[in-house]
């Protein structure tokens, strides 16, 4: 005998049955993006060298070095050049006024860079310039230089002569007249056309700086009394011109 069918109560579809679950069905897939990186792009590639570095990098690297070498170079030549170039001379240890007599004390010996617009004395000259009078006030640690000093075995005024001064104007004396204690000559132009020009010997005594707006400078000489009078009139009204003996006026 077979089981028992089906009754209308529980037939599926029938009134009042539950309805049958239905299928579960999955969500529709979405296709996946890759992952993104931050960061910058990803540089094109470069070309490398045999060596496996990027050509341009190592082109960088060997010109840094090549001026890192030749700005070293350059430095320890200036060192070396500047170094050479020093030399010793004579400088002032303490004040000389004008006229004193040098002595050792005075003088000391430094070691100064070279240059040929500065006039100094070689430091090997030291005991030529011992007893050697000034020509100026020498201030302490000022390089010293022939032009301020007297030429060796001058005589200062003496009895029946004088010192004179006047001015002369630019052209009128050379830079070797200009020396302290050298001899020279006076040459004296008269008022009067009809007069005789008149040299008289001197020696030459201080010469100041010039001005600035006419280059005229003030001068000491010193000259026999009998020709001071004479001479330092014209010297005061700019009518004389100094030149070394036997040279003849411009």
């Amino acid at each position: 005998m077979g089981g028992p069918g089906p009754t209308a109560g529980n037939r599926v579809g029938a009134p009042g049955a539950p309805a049958a679950p239905k299928p579960v069905s999955a969500p529709p897939t979405r296709p996946v993006a890759p992952p993104r990186r931050l960061g910058r792009r990803n540089p094109a590639p470069v070309a490398s060298s045999p060596g496996g570095l990027p050509t341009r990098r190592r082109w960088g690297r060997f010109a840094a070095g090549v001026t890192l070498a030749l700005l070293g170079a350059w430095v320890f030549a200036a060192i070396y050049v500047s170094a050479g170039q020093r030399v010793e001379v004579i400088a002032l240890a303490r004040d000389v006024p004008m006229y004193a007599e040098i002595d050792e004390d005075d003088l000391r010996v430094v070691r100064v860079a070279a240059d040929p617009s500065v006039k100094t004395i070689d430091a090997d000259r030291i005991d030529d310039i011992v007893g050697r009078r000034a020509a100026m006030p020498l201030p302490e640690g000022s390089l010293l230089s022939g032009d301020q000093l007297f030429v060796e075995d001058v005589s200062l005024p003496g009895p029946g002569e004088e010192i004179v001064a006047g001015i002369i104007k630019e052209g009128q004396a050379g830079p070797s007249v200009l020396v302290p204690g050298r001899q020279i000559r006076v040459h004296v132009t008269p008022k009067d056309r009809e007069e005789e020009p008149v040299s008289v010997d001197a020696v030459f005594y201080s010469v100041g700086k010039p001005d600035e707006n006419n280059g005229e400078r003030t001068i000491e000489f010193i000259v026999e009394r009998a020709d001071a009078q004479r001479v330092a009139s014209a010297a005061g009204e700019k009518r004389i011109s100094l030149t070394l003996p036997g040279q003849d006026p411009d």
